[in-house]
């Protein structure tokens, strides 16, 4: 399988959007169980940190993808879900509890990243460059 250039950049366009979002809507709670304030959260760097990672990190699920011979986005979602759900929840929960942070941290700050994995999966498996 080739690597789909435009799948690749539409998901780091959406890893963007979706927590975007996902944290305007929990902002509150996000706030709260980091003791964090508004002023606290406006780092440029980590938005570029942010659009550097999603690229690497898609690229990656498109090689692998196309090593598995995954080539349906119902594919790409459930192997999404098998992949990042032991490294987004449980290893952020594993994360925040040996280092005494709020459990829901993790369900906060990996729910959003399973999100985006699962619909990096289907897009990168269901978009096949032809």
């Amino acid at each position: 399988m080739k690597t789909n250039h435009k799948a690749v950049w539409l998901v780091v366009l959406i890893a963007q959007i979706i927590p975007a979002i996902w944290y305007g809507l929990f902002v509150d709670a996000y706030l709260s169980l980091n003791n964090l304030t508004m002023e606290d959260t406006a780092h440029p760097i980590a938005y570029l940190v942010s659009i550097l990672s999603s690229t690497a990190l898609t690229y990656m699920l498109s090689y692998i993808y196309g090593r598995m011979n995954i080539v349906s986005a119902i594919d790409g979602a459930k192997t999404a879900l098998i992949i990042g759900f032991p490294i987004y929840i449980l290893g952020l929960i594993t994360w925040n509890l040996f280092s005494l942070r709020p459990y829901a941290l993790a369900w906060l700050d990996g729910g959003v990243n399973l999100i985006i994995l699962i619909i990096a999966g289907a897009i990168i498996g269901g978009w096949q460059k032809k």
